[in-house]
């Protein structure tokens, strides 16, 4: 068998495959928390905190598998923290792109501010459709996946 940590892919390729397989893991999570408790809060935390985890031991394994100066418990907090902005930034670019939605508002719309926080905080806001809100999701983190391989890279992980 093929020890993971010796596969030749390059970083991005795979710090991009272990976030797709977080992310992936997140969802379920938080839809089996939400059946049972139906509380979306609780749901995000928990569901976030699987998501990091894993992302943390895969990375650690896998993407840094060449960066093991510091240790792991260190390196998780690390990575916690970045994915803790990560997902800030992630909700606050869907937030404007939902604000902004359908692309085209008039300059008018896209200063309503009030509404554009309703969404970003989860108090209410116009009901989008789901292209509306995977194309919001994807754009957030499409952004914020610079971001966070760049501080994993630089700081999370570093050498």
């Amino acid at each position: 068998m093929i020890e993971v940590s010796r596969l030749k892919v390059p970083r991005f390729v795979r710090f991009s495959a272990i976030g797709a397989s977080s992310t992936l893991l997140s969802t379920i999570v938080f839809n089996i928390v939400y059946f049972v408790c139906t509380n979306v809060p609780v749901a995000v935390v928990i569901s976030f905190a699987v998501g990091a985890v894993n992302g943390s031991y895969w990375h650690r394994r896998w993407t840094f598998s060449d960066r093991r100066g510091e240790s792991g418990r260190r390196q998780a907090l690390k990575f916690f923290v970045v994915s803790t902005i990560s997902c800030v930034l992630t909700t606050l670019v869907s937030a404007a792109v939902l604000t902004l939605w359908p692309i085209g508002h008039t300059l008018h719309h896209s200063a309503d501010w009030t509404l554009y926080w309703s969404i970003a905080l989860g108090k209410g806001g116009p009901r989008h459709g789901t292209v509306a809100a995977t194309v919001a999701a994807l754009s957030g983190g499409l952004l914020s996946m610079g971001w966070s391989y760049t501080a994993s890279h630089l700081w999370a992980f570093r050498k």
